[in-house]
């Protein structure tokens, strides 16, 4: 499913949740720039607690989302 996000400001969040214990988080752009030319940096974590919040923050955002 894809939804708009609902929020007026700018959306900068950078993160992934994976399979209930990892996060993927930084400053990395997901881009061919990011790749070969920016200055980027990426985190992996691997921890219950943590993918938990980032989890928390992802259901938010995609409540205050509207379907397309």
């Amino acid at each position: 499913n894809v939804r708009v996000d609902g929020n007026p400001s700018l959306m900068h969040h950078k993160f992934m949740v994976i399979d209930d214990m990892i996060v993927v988080t930084g400053s990395y752009n997901w881009s061919a720039a990011a790749e070969d030319r920016n200055d980027e940096n990426i985190v992996v974590i691997v921890s219950e607690a943590i993918n938990s919040s980032y989890e928390r923050e992802f259901q938010r955002i995609w409540r205050q989302a509207s379907a397309i």
